[in-house]
Order: C-alpha cells, then sequence, then structure tokens
C-alpha cells in the first residue's frame, strides 16, 4: 500500500455526521419499520409447521426443565438450543394476542434491513454523498424484495433474528476498514459467537468473515491479530450463551450438541451418522455452478420449500465477473489506478474482502445446506453488493439508475409472479394458539406417546403440570432395541399405566367431525413397546389451524386462509396382549430385505439402519436425510419422498429381494402424481 493511500485510512473520522445523512437515515429507518410492520399485518399469522411442531415447546423447555419427563418431544428438533424462541413462548403464555406478537417480531425484523443500509455505505464511503445514499437505499430494496425473508418476517422462526446478529457482525468488519481497531473485530466477534450459540447453521458466516479480516488495511501482523481477536471473543461468546444448554445435554446425553456431532461423541441415544437434510444439495458440480440461475426460476425446492425464485444471486454473479474483467482490462492496457477501483481506499478494500468472504459463505452453505433459510444474512449482503459493484462500474448516473432499476424490478416480478410469501397464513384473531383440551386432560398427568411427524409438542404447557411428551413415530423412529430405545423404555416405566397416545386426526366428516383413528393401526405402531390401545378411552384435542393454500399461491396477503378446526386424538394404553416374540421374527425378516435395499441405493436412503415400523397394513423406515420413507406393503417394496409428495415408487416384489439383492434405477428420486405435499400442507 502506498504511503499515500495509508494517509487516508488514518485520517479522522469527521466528528459530526451532515444533517442531512441524519435525515436520510431517519427516514430509511422509518420507512423500513413501517413497510415490515404492514407486510406482516396485511399477511396474516404465520402458523407454520415448525412453529407447531418445536417453535413453542422450544421456549417452553427452555424455563422448564424437561429432560425427566420428556424424550424427543419434538423429533430431534427438540433439542436444539431454545433460547431464541423463549420471547415467543413469554408473549404466548402472558396472553398477549397474536397481532401484538407478530407486531413485535416485525419490528425487531426490520433491524435486518437497517442494517443492510448502514453495510452499504460502509462498503461505499469513496462514492459522492447523492449516488452513496441512492445505493444504500437500493441495497435495503434488494434486501427487503428478499422472498425467504418476506416468508419469515413477522413469524416465529428464529433465522430472521439470528441473522441480524451475523449482519451486525459483518456491518462491523465492514466498517474496521476505515479504521482498524481491536473494538471492531471484537464486536463482530461477540455477535457472530452469540449468532452460533443459538443456532448453529450461523457458524458458516462466522467462519466466512475470516477472509474479510485479512484484508484489512495494515500489515499482516495486525491483520493476524486482529483475526486472532475475532476468534478468541466469538469463542468466549458462543461458550457463554450455550453453555447452560450444551452443559444439561451433556449430563444427559454425554454430547453437548445432541443430536448433532454424535458421531464424535457416539452418545447411544441417538443414531451415530450425521444428520443433513440434502433437499437443496447440488448433486454435481455443474448443478452448483447453475444454482445462482436455478434460484431465478419459480420452483419448488430450488430456494426454499416454497416458491421463492431470486435474480439477485445471477445479478451479482455478473457483476462480479464484469469486475473481474474490467480490472483484466485496464492491466492489459497499462492502465494500473482508477478512481472505481482504487485500491488504496478502504471502502474498495471492504468491497473486495466482504465479496471474498461472500464468496466463501455461499460455497460453505451450498456444501452443507443450500437452503436459504439458512442464508438471510448472505442476502442481505448480497444485495448490497450488488448495489455498491454496479456505482463502482458504471460512472454514468443514467446507466446505474437503469441497472440498479432493472434488477430491483425484475426481483419484484419474481415475487409477485411465482412467490409464496407465507407458510400457513391466517386471519388475526385472539390468541396465537386456540386449543381446547378436556378438564381431565389438564388435571392427570401422563405419558403422551405421539405417533405423527407433527408431533403435537406444541400442546405440552397445555395438558397437566408434570405430563411428559415422547415421539415415537415421525421423522425419527424409536424402537426399544434402537439407539434411544432404553431410555425409551424406562420412561414409559416410569409413567406405569399413566400412557396416552397423541396421534394427528386427518380424516373429518364434511361438517367437520373428527374421525377416530383405527385401533388396529395405532396398536401397530405400538407393538413394539408391549403396548396396545384402549378404543374405550379416547378423546379429541382440538386447534385451530390454517387449512393451507393451494399450489402456486402467490401474495400471502392475497391468499390468507380462514381458521380450521383440528383435532389429536389421544386414547388410554393397555401393557396386555402383544405378541412381541411373533412381531420380532417378522421385523427380522422385514429388516433383512431394506437393508438390501439400502445397500442398493445408499444416496437414496439416509441415515442408514434407521429402526423399521410396523405402520397399520405396512412396514416403513423413514430417512430424515433424504426424505424418503420406504415402504413394504401387500408384498411389494416402495419409496416415497415425504416432501415432494407424488405417488409412490415401486422397487419390485419384497419376495425376490429375500432371495438376495436386486438391481435398482437409483435416479429415480420422486414421481409426481399431483400437487406436492408441502404445497397442500
Amino acid at each position: 500500500m502506498s504511503a499515500e493511500g495509508i494517509a487516508v485510512l488514518d485520517r479522522p473520522a469527521a466528528a459530526t455526521v451532515p444533517v442531512n445523512a441524519q435525515v436520510w437515515r431517519a427516514g430509511v429507518y422509518a420507512l423500513s419499520t413501517l413497510v415490515t410492520v404492514a407486510f406482516t399485518l396485511l399477511s396474516g399469522k404465520d402458523l407454520n409447521w415448525d412453529a407447531l411442531n418445536y417453535h413453542y415447546y422450544a421456549g417452553f423447555s427452555a424455563l422448564n426443565d424437561r429432560f425427566a419427563i420428556d424424550f424427543i418431544a419434538a423429533s430431534f428438533q427438540a433439542y436444539f438450543n431454545p433460547y431464541a424462541h423463549v420471547p415467543f413462548y413469554l408473549m404466548v403464555r402472558a396472553g398477549i394476542p397474536s397481532l401484538a406478537i407478530a407486531t413485535v417480531f416485525a419490528l425487531v425484523h426490520s433491524l435486518m434491513l437497517w442494517l443492510t443500509y448502514e453495510f452499504a455505505l460502509a462498503l461505499s464511503t469513496s462514492l459522492p454523498s447523492a449516488r452513496r445514499q441512492g445505493v444504500a437505499i437500493v441495497a435495503v430494496a434488494m434486501a427487503a424484495l428478499n422472498p425467504i425473508f418476506l416468508q419469515q418476517v413477522g413469524s416465529t422462526f428464529a433465522d430472521v433474528t439470528t441473522g441480524i446478529l451475523v449482519l451486525g457482525s459483518w456491518l462491523a468488519l465492514a466498517r474496521a476498514f476505515q479504521r482498524p481497531v481491536r473494538t471492531s473485530a471484537a464486536v463482530a466477534g461477540a455477535l457472530a459467537g452469540v449468532a452460533v450459540a443459538l443456532k448453529l447453521s450461523n457458524a458458516v458466516f462466522a467462519i466466512a468473515a475470516v477472509p474479510v479480516l485479512l484484508f484489512l488495511p495494515g500489515g499482516w501482523w495486525l491483520r493476524l491479530r486482529l483475526t486472532a481477536v475475532y476468534l478468541f471473543v466469538c469463542g468466549v461468546t458462543f461458550l457463554a450463551v450455550a453453555a447452560p444448554w450444551s452443559a444439561r445435554l451433556w449430563q444427559e446425553f454425554g454430547n453437548p450438541f445432541f443430536p448433532f456431532f454424535n458421531g464424535l461423541f457416539k452418545s447411544p441415544e441417538f443414531i451415530v451418522e450425521p444428520l443433513r437434510h440434502m433437499r437443496f444439495l447440488p448433486e454435481s458440480l455443474s448443478e452448483a455452478l447453475w444454482r445462482p440461475v436455478a434460484l431465478m426460476l419459480p420452483d419448488l425446492m430450488v430456494h426454499s420449500e416454497l416458491r421463492a425464485p431470486d435474480v439477485r444471486y445471477a445479478a451479482l454473479l455478473a457483476t462480479i465477473v464484469a469486475a473481474v474483467a474490467v480490472v483484466w482490462v485496464h492491466r492489459a492496457n497499462g492502465i494500473r489506478k482508477d478512481a472505481a477501483l482504487a485500491w488504496d481506499t478502504g471502502s474498495f478494500r471492504a468491497l473486495v474482502a466482504t465479496t471474498a468472504g461472500f464468496v466463501l459463505a455461499w460455497s460453505l452453505w451450498l456444501r452443507l445446506s443450500g437452503n436459504g433459510r439458512y442464508f438471510l444474512p448472505m442476502a442481505c449482503v448480497a444485495g448490497a453488493l450488488i448495489a455498491v459493484w454496479f456505482a463502482r462500474l458504471l460512472k454514468r448516473t443514467d446507466w446505474l439508475v437503469l441497472a440498479l432499476g432493472l434488477t430491483v424490478v425484475l426481483q419484484a416480478a419474481e415475487i409477485s409472479l411465482g412467490s409464496r410469501l407465507r407458510w400457513s397464513p391466517m386471519e388475526w384473531q385472539g390468541e396465537w394458539f386456540r386449543v381446547k383440551i378436556s378438564e381431565r386432560l389438564q388435571r392427570e398427568p401422563v405419558l403422551y406417546l405421539s405417533m405423527s411427524t407433527t408431533t403435537g409438542a406444541f400442546l405440552a404447557p397445555f395438558v397437566a403440570p408434570g405430563s411428559g411428551m415422547m415421539n415415537i413415530s415421525g421423522a425419527y423412529t424409536l424402537a426399544p432395541d434402537g439407539p434411544g430405545g432404553a431410555r425409551a423404555v424406562a420412561l414409559i416405566d416410569r409413567f406405569g399405566t399413566r400412557l396416552r397416545t397423541l396421534d394427528r386426526v386427518t380424516r373429518k366428516l364434511k361438517d367437520g367431525t373428527p374421525l377416530a383413528l383405527p385401533a388396529d393401526i395405532t396398536d401397530t405402531r405400538l407393538q413394539r413397546f408391549g403396548l396396545r390401545v384402549d378404543p374405550d378411552d379416547c378423546e379429541f384435542i382440538s386447534y385451530e389451524d390454517s387449512p393451507g393454500l393451494e399450489a402456486g399461491s402467490a401474495l400471502a396477503f392475497d391468499r390468507r386462509g380462514q381458521r380450521e378446526t383440528n383435532y389429536y386424538q389421544t386414547c388410554a394404553i393397555r401393557r396386555d396382549g402383544v405378541d412381541l416374540k411373533a412381531y420380532m421374527a417378522e421385523r427380522a425378516a422385514i429388516d433383512k430385505v431394506l437393508d438390501r435395499v439400502e445397500d442398493a441405493c445408499p444416496d437414496l436412503f439416509r441415515p442408514r439402519r434407521m429402526m423399521t415400523e410396523h405402520n397399520g397394513p405396512t412396514w416403513r423406515r423413514v430417512y430424515v436425510n433424504t426424505d424418503n420413507e420406504l415402504w413394504i406393503w401387500d408384498g411389494w417394496i416402495k419409496y416415497l419422498n415425504g416432501v415432494l409428495g407424488g405417488v409412490p415408487l415401486v422397487i419390485g416384489p419384497a419376495s425376490e429381494w429375500e432371495q438376495g439383492p436386486r438391481a435398482i434405477d437409483c435416479s429415480r428420486k420422486s414421481a409426481l402424481g399431483g400437487s406436492a405435499l408441502i404445497e397442500s400442507r
């Protein structure tokens, strides 16, 4: 770096901010908040699957020690760090109306747009004032037009809340390029550590920030010291926030991150193969390179489970390629300096460093999950990078306005024509959860054995104090002879005869009356524990939910669903009349066949060797990583992707596989024969 450049970097910052800049800031903050709140109120309450399954339960379990009476109550999500969901639980328990709760969430979530504005300003300090403000405003517009952000704003998802911490961390680093000090690195590390502790998927962004630090002006010794400060503070804050919950997980399961990293800690309570949703992971290098373009298309299961097309990543890729081309042309023609691409200015170093960090974050994210819900903070960074790169490459104002305006218009069109912006939008009425439960169930503590993917764990605060919950059949199947089986049996024995089923009712009459679940199907799910249902002691728990949206729904406030009464059935459980010997013999034969099918297509059925469950007329295994269910039904082997839906794919007669392995076309993922299940949820 030249002496002149260092002098510019070391120049003291202005003591005061110009009044017009303060006015712009106040206006952007106010408008961002108003738009965020207005969108939330118009869209309706989002009673999504995650809220019913584990968001509310997580906040409840954080403040009530459930380890002695619950086990995998909300499937494996029950053990995610619950602290981010405590505010939601407290507001619901306090009786605050759902409209007010969502407004509080929207106010907090608007901070994401505030930080995007500040981030764009930090990357463009050398631009003229008017151009700089325009760039920052466009960055905010691009962040607000992120379909994933709109799907979650004002809802119970913690992705936005923890993403605010990540974006704040990256903002602190961007500002460090004007005056690199330990304070900026420490603040960035503290925010990143808290974000990772509350949601482990944020570790990608904490790691990707390291290259940003290595671009800081000054010598390598200074950069390494600042990096060390960042990593040290990040580690300390992570431990401080994660320690209370991790200590309980270690005490109970011998794994502080249970159920993650169990291949390392080998807790007997869970499988050792990693949990890793593969639904968004590219299957090849070419598919990974094509992903920015693929995200422009309004398809399911690309950016998110819902349709969420996004042009910004393709625009950013084109911009980065253009910037590299400009630099190459300048160097080829002997042009060493350019005002727009002057390395010695702190803001350009910050822009290049942030771009490098973003590329690393994108690569890690696409390698580990590819789910747009886990990329929210970088989506805001992408909007800022697009705006600032355009401003540096396009010197003519009219060209800049045209390029940025076209990008914003295209993104807005994508959202209005091809996105679905709420999972389960509902009208605003009263409480967040409207549950009706009998006085008996509020008085008598029992252990509820839930038996569906929709675990019903949100009901835990509504039933009698001292009641326990355990999900034995759903995304993760529990069996006495499988991982976690000994703990499950011990919990069942602890409650003795005080046992009840909890199963979501899937059929109703036209007038809404729930149809009782057949006792023989329920019995097959309980059979492996030596239990069966008492059909003479059953009742229903009702709750209000959304009937869902039809496939292809667009703006949420155009499609808000009316409330619909749904039900869980709960029946007493008996301990007699089960022939375990015959059951185990039949399952052993079934396991032999299913093991062979797994070995033939290991990429289709992960994690391997999941517990086999008898479910009515079928025997099945559920594979959470690949979303597949493998069945033997009426003598035939079939499988189905539970997220994509459609019709089952037939492998062949089980009798043939009893003789030995057979060949399978492992390339077939699903056979869509109608609307995908995720669209009708």
